[in-house]
């Protein structure tokens, strides 16, 4: 796979999601620890900022060889660790992190959505590899006749 292609297929579709996940775990640490807290229109544009944060790490992934299972897993905890950092970073600098319970809800919350966008792209990684298969039994059986 070239940069560009893991650029578009992975990085835009892991910025998609978390930005979505990241709409979600907003509303509820800030519902928690600041329910009071209301927002204005640039409030919206948080999330677009931290789902592009969040896709920076990503690009630990790319490989222009397919990846064993320990250097996948090994990749998948540097970018988890690059992820917490990042964004913890960013909230620490921002001064939005009050209290060590805040600053651990939201690693917390970090390693939430982190699985959940995995386990969205695995999902869709896993209905298309299936459709394929599909495919290629379809055409293997109309050779066979």
């Amino acid at each position: 796979m070239s940069f560009k292609e893991f650029l578009i297929k992975n990085v835009m579709n892991s910025f998609f999601i978390s930005v979505t996940f990241i709409c979600i775990g907003i509303a509820a640490v800030g519902s928690v620890f600041e329910p009071e807290t209301r927002f204005s229109y640039a409030g919206f544009l948080a999330p677009i900022l931290f789902g592009l944060a969040a896709s920076l790490p990503s690009l630990v992934m790319f490989s222009r060889h397919e990846l064993t299972m320990r250097e996948m897993m090994l990749r998948k905890l540097l970018h988890l660790l690059l992820l917490e950092l990042t964004i913890n970073g960013i909230l620490f600098l921002t001064g939005a992190l009050k209290s060590v319970s805040v600053t651990i809800s939201l690693a917390v919350t970090i390693l939430i959505i982190d699985i959940a966008v995995n386990l969205v792209m695995y999902i869709n990684d896993l209905r298309c590899a299936e459709s394929i298969n599909r495919g290629i039994r379809k055409i293997q059986s109309e050779d066979d006749m």
